[in-house]
């Protein structure tokens, strides 16, 4: 009887050394499940782009995707790169006038000195 209680005994200790290993493994899975979890999706929406070929070609125009994302910004960049190249004609337009008037004010008052002298 002491051979059968002491295999008894040690298929206890066994089966609890098992079932403390399967909780150690679980735990240690829950946790990397959680961490996985933590980071997985987005918090916000993203956008993923289109996926016509016109991008490749070069057709800004594509009737397929004339309001995807993509075309958006490009006509977007165009607009701002005209707008700024405006706004350089427009400088220097203004530069010129202020000094053709410099100009005509200077001559008006040499033609001053000159009457008065």
């Amino acid at each position: 009887t002491t051979l059968a209680f002491q295999t008894q005994q040690e298929q206890l200790q066994i089966a609890n050394e098992k079932d403390t290993n399967r909780k150690v493994v679980d735990k240690k899975y829950d946790q990397l499940e959680d961490e996985i979890d933590e980071y997985a999706g987005w918090s916000e929406p993203q956008e993923l782009g289109c996926c016509c070929v016109c991008h490749e070609n070069g057709d800004d125009n594509c009737k397929w995707c004339v309001d995807c994302s993509i075309n958006k910004l490009k006509r977007l960049k165009q607009q701002n790169a005209e707008e700024e190249k405006q706004n350089q004609v427009d400088k220097k337009v203004k530069k010129k006038k202020s000094k053709k008037e410099k100009d005509k004010k200077k001559k008006k008052q040499s033609k001053r000195q000159q009457e008065v002298s």
